[in-house]
């Protein structure tokens, strides 16, 4: 028998795990080139150096300067985001950078600035002004304007210093069909994304009237700084200790996270997902390691399909993680930022304050809602139960049992009969689709709907 006992399979994967070590260790070591690049002094001899693809073209009468040395100094480099890495002397290589990819965070800093010295001669003011969210654009929201040119961040980015790599590797910039570089974010109100105080990226409104192609909300694309699937959108980094003793209030967009937060102080924290479901990382992001972080959650999505898909995801994931689950009653078709609109910071706080039920109770109501007028037969209440069973198996052991005595005195059925249907649906659930898709995706053990069809169909619309 040989002495190596190693499995091969495992042997295999320890391969390629030191194969991603080794990929991810290139990206960081190209980007800290192209740093290391960018801060060397140019040759002391020769013509100019060749220029970089995408780069401007020279002015005329510059070709007369090939032809002698390059002896005009460098424009000094301007001061980067407080921490920054510093420029080493003349002549020597430049110092190490202080954190991986930190030109990324300091070329986001750079274009926040960019877009807020350009806000206040857009239509960004007036818009937040109509929406009663003037605040925005104070700090820490630090609410900026993308100019409508196709290459205006991208031509001021160049003029600072930047290379078209980093431009390119931050998502501030993208190549055209053409090949040169133009702005990802172009005439929008820009939000900037946090993780702990760098900014990561951006989040962008288009104008009111704009084009029905246009998405009207843009997010900045993945890279080496930002993940959207472990970023939220807030005032600060919801980990940050300072607002631990505020409630995180869930909703669905940065203008309604800016609402929540502005009309109670520090007593509720808006946090956004900003267009994706919610994942591990985010609850991690939201909760921190402890529940005695924010024993308290607020879901205030709205109340339409997606909504309540995204409450339902947001009962599964957090349910262990956090002591007590609210959802905020909105008025139909308002979201917060709606709500602040009509009712004003007082009317909002209000809201919050007094216009929360909790959230299993407000995940099973809208799956009731189906069988509405049809309960009066056990049958129907039996099949409603198995409805609603895959939202309890979803919680933690701890709180099925009481769940489902809820439901069973709600829908008039025994506890027994209630308790097996999510047993059953638990184990269902365990290796199929996620909680927030079984709107759609029928279980095996999950109770069609009913078959409905709604006034505006009945009417053609």
């Amino acid at each position: 028998m040989s002495a190596d006992n190693s499995d091969p399979q495992e042997e295999g994967l320890r391969h390629l795990a030191r194969l991603a070590s080794l990929v991810t260790s290139a990206a960081e070591a190209a980007v800290r080139i192209a740093s290391v690049r960018r801060r060397l002094p140019p040759a002391p001899t020769g013509g100019l150096p060749p220029a970089s693809p995408g780069s401007a073209q020279p002015a005329k009468g510059a070709q007369k300067a090939r032809s002698a040395p390059l002896t005009a100094p460098r424009p000094a480099p301007s001061a980067r985001t407080e921490g920054a890495v510093s420029r080493a002397p003349a002549g020597r290589a430049a110092v190490l950078l202080r954190r991986p990819h930190e030109d990324l965070y300091a070329v986001h800093q750079e274009a926040l600035e960019f877009y807020q010295e350009r806000v206040s001669d857009s239509w960004v003011p007036t818009y937040l002004a109509s929406r009663r969210l003037e605040v925005a654009l104070e700090q820490p929201w630090s609410a900026g304007y993308a100019p409508a040119g196709w290459t205006d961040l991208t031509d001021h980015l160049r003029r600072r210093g930047w290379s078209d790599e980093v431009l390119v590797a931050s998502g501030l910039s993208r190549p055209a069909r053409t090949g040169r570089l133009i702005d990802h974010f172009r005439d929008r109100l820009v939000l900037p994304l946090r993780v702990r105080d760098d900014v990561v990226g951006f989040v962008g409104r288009c104008a009111e009237g704009a084009d029905s192609r246009t998405p009207k909300y843009l997010n900045s694309p993945a890279s080496a700084i930002y993940d959207k699937s472990a970023t939220l959108y807030a005032a600060r980094d919801p980990r940050d200790v300072r607002w631990w003793g505020a409630t995180p209030v869930l909703v669905e967009g940065p203008l309604d996270a800016i609402a929540v937060s502005s009309c109670s102080g520090d007593r509720w924290a808006g946090v956004a997902l900003c267009g994706t479901a919610m994942s591990d990382r985010h609850v991690d992001a939201l909760v921190g390691p402890s529940r005695r972080a924010h024993p308290e959650v607020v879901v205030a999505t709205d109340h339409d399909h997606a909504g309540q898909a995204a409450a339902e995801t947001a009962l599964r994931r957090l349910a262990a993680r956090c002591g007590d689950l609210h959802r905020l009653e909105l008025p139909p078709g308002q979201d917060p930022a709606d709500a602040l609109r009509q009712a004003g910071p007082d009317g909002l706080h209000a809201l919050l304050t007094s216009g929360r039920k909790p959230l299993l109770t407000s995940v099973l109501d809208a799956r009731l809602q189906r069988w509405e007028g049809q309960l009066q037969w056990v049958d129907s209440r039996v099949r409603a139960a198995r409805h609603a069973a895959p939202v309890i198996a979803a919680l933690p052991e701890r709180a099925r049992s009481e769940a489902s005595r809820q439901l069973a005195v709600r829908l008039d059925l025994l506890q027994t009969t209630v308790e097996a249907a999510v047993e059953q649906a638990g184990r269902s659930v365990a290796g199929g689709p996620s909680l927030s898709r079984q709107n759609t995706v029928r279980q095996g053990t999950e109770e069609a709907e009913p078959e409905r069809v709604s006034p505006s169909r009945r009417r053609g619309r």
